[in-house]
C-alpha cells in the first residue's frame, strides 16, 4: 500500500501524519520529525543539538542508560534519536506485538529523560574525543574550513559536532532550553507504518503528543555565501604535516571571480 497523508486532531490542531500500511511483515515503525529542529538552530553554541540527541539516547533518569537499554533489548525494540541539518528525529522500530510497550517506553523517555550532569559529562567527553580524532582527518579539516570561510556567521559555518570551545561551554540549562525549543508541536510531522491500523495508532498518539507544546511554526532561514573571504583568519591554523593532498573549491553561483579555496599540501617526507 502506498503512503497516504492523514491528520491527527489534537488540541485544535491537525498533526500531519504520513501513514503506510504493510501487511507483509509484522513490524511497526514510527518517526517523530521536528522540522527546523536540527543543528541549523545551534546559534552561538555549535554542537548543542547533537548533544541533545545523544542525551535522549541515554535512557531515563529512573532506569539509567544501561537499565533503559536492557528493557529495549529484551523486547527487540529500538528507540533512537538523531539530528540532521534541518530536522530532529525520534524513531521507534519493533515488532507489531511490542508496539504498545515501545510507545510506553517512549513516553517514559519523554517524561523523564536522563538529562543529568553525569550524562552530559559522558556525551561531551565522547564528542570531544570525536573532535580530537577529526584533527587527523585532513579531508574533514579541509571541508570544515571551507564552510567556515564560505558561510561565516551562518548556521553552515560549523559542523554538526560543533567545536571544542562550544562543547566545553554548554551547560545543563542550555541543553534543557534547546530541547524545549526542538520539541515544538507546531513543527512536528509524524511518519508511521507497518502492520497496524491507523485509527488504533491515532488513539495512542495523543499520549505522546502531550509532551510537545506549540511554540509557533518556524521556518528555515535563507543562507547566503560570504561575499568577502578572509583567508588569513584560518590559514595559520590549517597548515599540517600530511602525506595526503586535498583540494576543495566552492563556486558561488554566477560569480566566477569568487572561488573560496582550501588546500592542504602534501608533505615531502
Amino acid at each position: 500500500m502506498s503512503a497516504t497523508l492523514k491528520h491527527i486532531p489534537y488540541k485544535e490542531k491537525q498533526i500531519a501524519t504520513i501513514f503506510e500500511k504493510h501487511k507483509s511483515l509484522p513490524i511497526f515503525n514510527l518517526q517523530l520529525v521536528f522540522a527546523n529542529g536540527g543543528y541549523i538552530g545551534d546559534k552561538d553554541l555549535p554542537g548543542i543539538t547533537n548533544l541533545v540527541a545523544q542525551l535522549l539516547n541515554e535512557g531515563t533518569k529512573k532506569d539509567g542508560a544501561v537499565g533503559y537499554a536492557r528493557k529495549l533489548e529484551n523486547n527487540a525494540i529500538s528507540i533512537h534519536t538523531n539530528t540532521g541539518f534541518e530536522t530532529f528525529v525520534i524513531e521507534i522500530s519493533c515488532l507489531t506485538s511490542e508496539k504498545d510497550l515501545a510507545l510506553k517506553l517512549l513516553q517514559d523517555l519523554l517524561k523523564d529523560p536522563n538529562i543529568t550532569q553525569e550524562s552530559l559529562k559522558k556525551v561531551k567527553t565522547l564528542t570531544l574525543s570525536k573532535l580530537q580524532q577529526k584533527q587527523n582527518d585532513f579531508d574533514y579539516i579541509a571541508s570544515s574550513h571551507l564552510k567556515k570561510l564560505s558561510y561565516k556567521n551562518t548556521p553552515l559555518e560549523y559542523p554538526k559536532l560543533g567545536d571544542v570551545d562550544s562543547i566545553q561551554r554548554i551547560t545543563l540549562e542550555d541543553i534543557q532550553t534547546r530541547l524545549d525549543e526542538i520539541l515544538n508541536l507546531d513543527n512536528l510531522i509524524i511518519a508511521v507504518g507497518g502492520d497496524i491500523k491507523f485509527q488504533e495508532f491515532q488513539n495512542q498518539a495523543t499520549n505522546i503528543l502531550e509532551y510537545f507544546h506549540p511554540k509557533g511554526v518556524t521556518h528555515t532561514p535563507k543562507i547566503d555565501m560570504s561575499d568577502k573571504v578572509q583567508y588569513e583568519e584560518i590559514i595559520k591554523d590549517t597548515c599540517k604535516q600530511t602525506e595526503q593532498s586535498h583540494l576543495y573549491m566552492l563556486l558561488k553561483p554566477f560569480i566566477l571571480t569568487q572561488i573560496p579555496l582550501i588546500v592542504i599540501k602534501q608533505s615531502k617526507n
